[in-house]
């Protein structure tokens, strides 16, 4: 069946599909056995430019999607943020969708909406925040012989959050109950400026996300015959991921929950970093801060198998910091020259913004740095931790 996901910004098109209950097995096929492991690494700084504010950790009270399916894919067709005609793909998670969430051709009707802020869709929810919750992503299947080289996560329109940020200026945001909602566009009547936060719910605009993996997973038929067991660590950094003004007009795009006049937030699609490794082994990751010239911020972040000397990355994620907009700019490749990285995305002058250089010239390690970021030098590069993930 051909299938389109759009994952731009700019459009209304969410994903449709068939959805089965969560289980404790999901196999299908005979296969290697894998298991998903869902984590959330934060990496302990914040960042905050003019009005604009993002979240720490301890800001980001809770973060609920409905994820509808978890696979990766031998190839897809990329345009953009959009992609098409997967293939090659195991399905690794399946989540029910209630009622018409699952029909991309119905609009969220605004009930959902406060049902979703009085707990009555907790059931289909994974809250990113909670550990409890995200084990839930944490279930076995069976990987057919192959090579994989792209993640594809799924999940129905209304996110969840409650979320408290500073922006500049020391004033504090609070998200509030949705009182109204037209499209991706959800209101509040409620003082944003005073605690304490509320759930909010906003619908996405897009209903679904690929992420390439910079090396291509390979799973052999003597892996199946031997039952080799595999492990995707899907990888969540909580910081950063919502942003907040106290200027309702800087909120022109999608995706946004705000007050008539005192500001609002951003809320992005979902960004999970799907990272292979062997049962047994572990994954590493490389948290990076950059600056341009132009004084825009970004986060690096790469992930290499633990037991691997020459560190060759398996996964990676780069989000622009201090801007309104929170998305990834989805790595399509990443190339070695001269012992320095050059990155490919689908972002040109931020998330979401058609195809283009992202990072040429990267050096890894404390002496990083880079020529150019999104066609803009590079003032500052530092390297601020080596984490591994549990």
């Amino acid at each position: 069946m051909r299938r389109m996901v759009k994952t731009s910004l700019l459009t209304a098109a969410l994903v449709s599909m068939i959805a089965c209950s969560p289980k404790e097995d999901q196999s299908s096929t005979a296969g290697a056995p894998v298991t998903l492991n869902a984590v959330a690494v934060g990496s302990n700084s914040s960042f905050s430019v003019q009005n604009i504010g993002a979240n720490t950790v301890s800001g980001l009270k809770s973060l609920k999607y409905m994820i509808s399916s978890i696979q990766i894919c031998n190839s897809l067709e990329v345009s953009g943020t959009a992609f098409t005609n997967a293939a090659g793909c195991a399905t690794l998670y399946t989540g029910a969708i209630p009622g018409s969430l699952a029909d991309s051709t119905v609009a969220v009707p605004f009930p959902v909406f406060t049902d979703m802020q009085n707990g009555n869709y907790a059931d289909f929810q994974i809250d990113l925040m909670d550990a409890a919750s995200r084990a839930k992503l944490n279930v076995n299947a069976a990987l057919p012989a192959g090579e994989y080289h792209w993640g594809v996560i799924t999940w129905a329109a209304p996110i969840q959050f409650n979320a408290e940020i500073e922006v500049a200026g020391g004033t504090k945001i609070y998200s509030k109950a949705t009182t109204s909602a037209s499209g991706a566009h959800s209101v509040t009547t409620q003082d944003v400026r005073t605690g304490p936060s509320q759930d909010g719910v906003v619908a996405s605009p897009s209903g679904g996300a690929f992420f390439k993996m910079p090396r291509p997973f390979v799973v052999t038929d003597a892996d199946v015959e031997a039952g080799t067991g595999f492990v995707i660590d899907l990888v969540f950094n909580p910081e950063g991921v919502i942003r907040a003004t106290d200027t309702s007009s800087d909120l022109s795009m999608t995706n946004y929950f705000k007050h008539a006049t005192d500001g609002g937030f951003y809320v992005p699609m979902l960004s999970l970093t799907p990272v292979p490794r062997k049962a047994g082994d572990t994954n590493t990751k490389e948290i990076y801060t950059i600056t341009d010239s132009g004084g825009e911020s970004y986060r690096l972040e790469l992930y290499y198998n633990t037991s691997d000397a020459g560190k060759a990355i398996r996964g990676a994620s780069l989000i622009q910091m201090s801007g309104l907009v929170s998305d990834d700019f989805k790595i399509k490749s990443i190339d070695e020259v001269s012992g320095k990285l050059d990155f490919t995305s689908t972002a040109i002058a931020g998330p979401g913004f058609g195809p283009g250089g992202a990072l040429n010239g990267f050096a890894r390690g404390a002496g990083c740095g880079a020529t150019q970021i999104v066609g803009v030098n590079v003032a500052s590069c530092a390297l601020d931790a080596t984490v591994v993930v549990p």
